[in-house]
């Protein structure tokens, strides 16, 4: 499964955690718009299957081209960006 993080804070962290050490998990998208945060994370992780990127939740065409390919995706983001990326990942 490829699966995509949306921020690389506190719950991000938990939750990527979790999922390089799950082993139906194939790959990890770690998206944050700080792209060094996310970067950080995936050091942290050590894990060959993070893939760190700089993506704002903001704009939608970087959403949906992120989304694209994911079996999946767990919002890490605060609760205001939640509406517009469900919008973003339906379209994707």
């Amino acid at each position: 499964m490829r699966i995509a993080v949306l921020g690389a804070g506190k719950m991000g962290r938990g939750a990527a955690f979790d999922l390089v050490n799950s082993s139906p998990v194939e790959e990890v998208l770690l998206a944050d718009r700080d792209q060094a945060r996310a970067e950080g994370l995936a050091r942290w992780l050590k894990s060959p299957k993070v893939k760190p990127l700089g993506v704002d939740a903001q704009e939608p065409e970087e959403m949906i081209k992120l989304l694209e390919g994911c079996d999946a995706a767990i919002s890490c983001l605060p609760y205001r960006c939640n509406l517009e990326v469900v919008k973003c990942a339906i379209r994707a």
